[in-house]
């Protein structure tokens, strides 16, 4: 019998990776123009407005190096690589991984369905990777299926060759790092950021991470659709899940005869060679996935905690950790295939743990798997579109000199920037083009700066009465007050007193959900108890200068 496999190790062969170099190759799969993508987003059924398509992407197959399951060689992994055409300002990295499939032609550098919420996701400005993880596409042997550490370093390495190929394929991208993912796709987006995190800060810094319907709890919550009375509707996922777990520890059982019962111990481990779908085998398991299991080998499972197949779950939860980056959990109630406890269980661990950075949504109480895809989509989104900047490297710094009193107007702010390419210009909120600003009172005042290549960066000062102390304060012209938002009252700070403003609330399908004419004072009160919960989008447009100001928040309960 094999022993446990042990944690530590992994970790410290996956920190020898930052020591050798990879071997990447890679080809063009496709060449999207906008109006092909149109067309793929109106088939979808997909509204063109929200999606924002703004360039033509290429999609490359990439073939690079990792390390195997058990951490002990090298071996290849592949991948698709979405890339916008045409852009000007370096844009993010942001990475997607997909869910649950069987059958390894159905990975993303084969183009799956999955790969063009990748494409659409680089037609909005950002270069997407996404891994296919180990043993599916061309990767060689079985698919470690929701094995934690090794989704994580088929991704990072992914990353990797992503930036290893921006020089040479021409994309040149910031610094800002987004992650998301559907499904496994759920439990491989929390695996990566968590490593990420953890080990790997010296290389990569998390923007945000949208982990959506993922089996974080795989010990637990996940369990009991496993072990159930009732009918499941994937019930593949538990052959799949032992043969991967067999094949990484080696301590589950010695014959797979004992583990499941005749005629699923010779009929299903065939099945998952990489040619056969997740529809195909579900269709050939018992609808209890239970009853497929040894009966002395349930009992144990269910009243042993230090079963080997308990111990093997429980090193693949993901959950235990303090995210330090912002971290949308979006979930269903009515999933049928991953429960949405998994999400709850997660939640409420991290905020334990100390986070202030993570939400949780839930998206709907009827929604099932399926129907829960395109709402988190949007709402990964949403979020990162609110994080999301094109500065090409530029950087803002105010040095304010602060009125004498708070009525009188003789502040200044001056200016310094650096980096971007040479040749800004500046926009001030108050009209001002100039870089500096001078003879001014009390009250926030904010900076577009653009360089000469188009690209732009916006920073906020709120400049207060002389104290003898900076007590300037970054800040944003409009912001909210408290977000997400708990009590149903949204509160924004507006630089503006006894001004009529027509306030604007959107969903993430960009309907209309709250307009009202309002009279704006320092700090608005909008009641959002008739909204369920969900991330808008707020627009407050002056009546007087019909001058717009935007912003993002999210409702909880």
């Amino acid at each position: 019998m094999k022993t446990h496999y042990n944690y530590y190790i992994f970790l410290v062969l996956l920190l020898t990776q930052h020591l050798r170099a990879q071997e990447i190759s890679y080809e063009l799969l496709h060449d999207f123009s906008l109006a092909d993508m149109d067309s793929i987003a109106q088939e979808w059924n997909l509204p063109s407005a929200i999606l924002n398509l703004q360039y033509p992407v290429k999609i490359y197959r990439i073939h690079y190096e990792t390390l195997n399951a058990q951490g002990t060689d090298i071996t290849q992994a592949s991948g698709a690589l979405a890339v916008p055409q045409g852009y000007v300002c370096p844009v993010p990295l942001t990475t997607y991984l997909h869910g649950t499939i069987a059958h390894r032609q159905d990975a993303p550098s084969y183009g799956s369905s999955e790969m063009y919420i990748g494409m659409f996701f680089a037609a909005m400005g950002n270069v997407v990777a996404m891994p296919d993880y180990l043993g599916l596409g061309d990767s060689p042997g079985l698919h470690p299926y929701v094995h934690a550490h090794s989704e994580a370093s088929a991704s990072i390495d992914m990353l990797r060759a992503t930036r290893s190929l921006s020089e040479t394929l021409a994309f040149p991208m910031n610094e800002q790092l987004f992650i998301f993912g559907y499904s496994q796709g759920g439990h491989a987006a929390m695996a990566l950021h968590r490593e990420l995190q953890l080990y790997y800060g010296d290389e990569f810094t998390v923007t945000a991470s949208a982990p959506m319907s993922g089996p974080y709890d795989i010990s637990g919550a996940q369990t009991q659709y496993l072990i159930a009375d009732t009918p499941y509707a994937t019930p593949g996922y538990l052959p799949y899940v032992a043969f991967a777990y067999q094949s990484v520890y080696g301590d589950l059982y010695e014959q797979v005869s004992d583990f499941l019962v005749s005629p699923y111990d010779t009929l299903l481990p065939p099945l998952f060679d990489g040619e056969h779908s997740m529809g195909y085998i579900n269709n050939l398991c018992t609808p209890v996935p239970k009853n497929m299991i040894q009966p002395q080998q349930l009992e144990a499972f269910i009243n042993d905690i230090n079963h080997p197949f308990r111990k093997a779950l429980r090193d693949n939860d993901v959950y235990d950790w303090t995210p330090e980056a912002p971290m949308v959990l979006c979930y269903c109630k009515g999933d049928d295939q991953v429960s949405y406890q998994n999400t709850i269980v997660a939640y409420d661990k991290m905020i334990a743990n100390g986070s202030t950075n993570v939400v949780k949504m839930s998206l709907g109480d009827n929604l099932d798997h399926g129907g829960c895809v395109m709402p988190s989509l949007f709402t990964g989104k949403d979020l990162f579109d609110g994080l999301r900047e094109l500065s090409n490297g530029m950087a803002i710094a105010f040095v304010p000199s602060y009125p004498s009193n708070s009525t009188a107007a003789d502040g200044a702010i001056a200016v310094e920037v650096s980096g971007g390419a040479a040749g800004y210009t500046y926009q001030w909120n108050n009209g001002s083009t100039s870089a500096d600003l001078n003879n001014i009172g009390v009250g926030t005042y904010t900076l577009t700066v653009t360089d000469d290549w188009g690209c732009s960066i916006t920073r906020s000062i709120e400049l207060t009465t002389a104290v003898g102390i900076n007590e300037a304060a970054a800040t944003t012209f409009w912001r909210v007050l408290q977000n997400p938002v708990y009590d149903h009252t949204l509160r924004i700070a507006a630089p503006m007193n006894e001004e009529e403003i027509i306030f604007t609330i959107n969903n993430t399908l960009g309907q209309v959900v709250y307009e009202r004419k309002i009279l704006a004072t320092p700090t608005i009160q909008i009641d959002l108890s008739a909204l369920p919960a969900g991330l808008y989008q707020y627009t407050a447009t002056s009546i007087r200068y019909m001058q717009q100001n935007n912003g993002k928040f999210i409702k909880v309960f």
